[in-house]
């Protein structure tokens, strides 16, 4: 297996349907590469910078750890998944039956990011904590400390369904919801398959 790390938007283009499988295989819709990539594009912080692990196994992608890095107001550097406050869920992708490979190979060149990582800081990734276990037993030197940390997110009841929430709902706010839904699904053409196929 080999490894490398991409730092630019236009790298990741090659690595799109490759990439739609990794998500498809687990029911990972957050996490497929229309989201991340159209994230990186108009979204990463001003400052900070792409970086995405690649696991290959020969021709074939194994993993996929896409993360973005900036220095925070002390001074440290901190490695967050792509889409963090933003596309809550995204994470680390492993084909099936390669794990026992794959993540120890993710966890050391995670250590060995330039600029070299201060805080990793995974949120709201269910499989988080195994992650980052990985991460601080490949870790160069004393291993670093895996904390836990627990966030109350906001959330809506839907009662008999979307449109029947949505027809209780203002005008205006249901034009903009259809507005925006038929705008995703322009910006996601030929890769709607993948989308309906993961969800």
């Amino acid at each position: 297996m080999r490894t490398e790390v991409l730092t630019r938007v236009g790298q990741l283009e090659p690595l799109v349907e490759p990439w739609d499988d990794l998500a498809a295989a687990p029911s990972r819709p957050r996490s497929v590469p229309a989201w991340v990539i159209s994230w990186y594009r108009h979204a990463l912080p001003r400052g900070a910078r792409l970086r995405v692990i690649v696991v290959w196994a020969g021709d074939d992608l194994a993993g996929v750890m896409p993360l973005f890095g900036r220095r925070n107001r002390l001074g440290f550097f901190r490695y967050q998944l792509a889409g963090t406050r933003m596309l809550t869920g995204v994470e680390p992708l492993v084909r099936s039956g390669t794990e026992e490979q794959v993540l120890p190979l993710m966890a050391e060149v995670l250590a060995g990011l330039t600029p070299t990582p201060d805080i990793v800081h995974f949120e709201c990734v269910e499989s988080g904590r195994r992650w980052l276990e990985h991460a601080a037993a490949q870790w160069p030197g004393r291993p670093p400390e895996v904390i836990n940390s627990l966030t109350r997110s906001p959330s809506i009841q839907l009662g008999d369904g979307y449109e029947t929430w949505l027809a209780t709902r203002s005008r205006s706010l249901c034009e903009q919801l259809r507005r925006h839904s038929r705008q995703l699904t322009e910006q996601t053409s030929g890769r709607s398959s993948t989308l309906t196929r993961v969800l």
